[in-house]
């Protein structure tokens, strides 16, 4: 689905920039955009959940990233699919 969205984005839409936010306790998510955006930042206290603030992680990539690791990306999605059976 990720590697969907990413290929709408920069070869359709031609978006040069792609960012998600997520919060900085979301293991799963963290590791997931981690193979596919970068970590630019902490947002500290940033959105109120729960009753608390909390952290919240920018990551992003960008076209030029997305042309020179689509193919490896693809592989991934493709290995993941297969692997998942869906």
């Amino acid at each position: 689905m990720l590697y969907t969205l990413l290929k709408f984005s920069f070869d359709v839409l031609n978006l040069n920039r792609v960012q998600v936010e997520v919060f900085s306790d979301n293991i799963v998510a963290i590791r997931l955009y981690s193979k596919f955006f970068q970590k630019e930042g902490t947002l500290r206290k940033f959105k109120f959940k729960n009753g608390v603030f909390k952290d919240v992680i920018i990551m992003s990539t960008l076209k030029e990233e997305w042309l020179s690791k689509k193919d490896k990306w693809r592989d991934l999605y493709e290995n993941t699919l297969y692997r998942n059976k869906w």
